[in-house]
């Protein structure tokens, strides 16, 4: 390692720096200046402090030279070798070639005709003997007898004449007597309409009387039972009931007894009436259970 100038001449003078601050302590000291009438002034020396003492100094007698010290060199230092890193190949996916072999197309041979053999006629048809077959009847003809249409005869309409008035007498007595037969017809066939009417309207009482006797049984109620029963009863002459019966069950027994039960609770009915012509009279009234 070799110094540069500049390193060799500042260690010159810093040596000899030390040097002259050696010898100015060991140098004797130089008398005061007095003066008179003054205080003691103590001699500065301007200048460059460095280069001043330098060049104001005296030379050294001995001036050991600085060895130089040789740098030694440095070893270089083995680094250690580093084994290459092999890259690491992906390994490729191999390519799976399928062989397909190629189907040869097979020769299909001809099917050979079959010949259908002839059916030979059977036997036992012609072992059958002839049997006349039935021919129809001629039919015969339809005799249509014409229907003689009668014409209709002429309605001759009557002339209205203006009846002769006849004298008093006997023949105006016969006319009185004539008018009052026919009044008194049409007073009996008044008289017998009420009872007709009355007739005609007994079965609606019988019907009404029944279903304001119905009662709705509480069970059935709970149970939400619905349906229709159909009871048979006779009415004698006198409003009285006898042969009470379910003619048709509604499906549910206590539904049918609540039936038969209104029959003997609106009993008795009124009586038949008379114009009826009867005795008795049988109902078959039906009650229905829908609330």
């Amino acid at each position: 390692m070799k110094l540069k100038t500049s390193h060799v001449a500042a260690a010159i003078l810093l040596s000899a720096g030390i040097h002259l601050a050696v010898a100015g302590y060991f140098a004797p000291e130089e008398p005061e200046m007095k003066v008179a009438g003054g205080a003691a002034v103590d001699m500065l020396i301007l200048g460059d402090a460095f280069e001043d003492a330098v060049q104001a100094g005296e030379p050294a007698d001995d001036v050991t030279p600085v060895e130089e010290t040789e740098a030694s060199e440095a070893e270089p230092v083995e680094t250690a070798e580093l084994a290459p890193v092999e890259p690491v190949t992906e390994p490729q996916p191999e390519e799976v070639i399928e062989s397909v072999e190629a189907v040869e197309p097979v020769e299909l041979a001809p099917a050979e005709p079959v010949e259908a053999a002839p059916i030979a006629p059977s036997s036992e048809l012609s072992a059958l003997p002839d049997m006349p077959v039935p021919t129809p009847a001629p039919e015969r003809p339809k005799v249509t007898r014409k229907t003689e249409t009668k014409k209709p005869e002429p309605v001759r309409k009557a002339q209205s004449k203006p009846a002769p008035q006849k004298a008093a007498g006997a023949g105006g007595k016969q006319a009185a007597n004539a008018t009052r037969a026919a009044s008194g017809e049409k007073t009996a066939e008044a008289r017998r309409d009420p009872g007709n009417a009355q007739v005609s309207n007994y079965p609606g009482k019988v019907a009404s009387r029944l279903r304001r006797a119905l009662r709705y049984p509480t069970e059935a109620r709970r149970d939400r039972l619905r349906g229709t029963t159909i009871v048979s009863f006779t009415v004698s002459a006198n409003g009285s009931v006898s042969g009470v019966r379910v003619a048709r069950s509604s499906g549910h027994a206590v539904l049918d007894e609540a039936a038969r039960d209104a029959v003997h609770r609106a009993a008795r009915f009124p009586a038949i009436p008379a114009a009826a012509g009867r005795s008795s009279w049988t109902f078959s009234v039906p009650l229905a259970f829908t609330r």
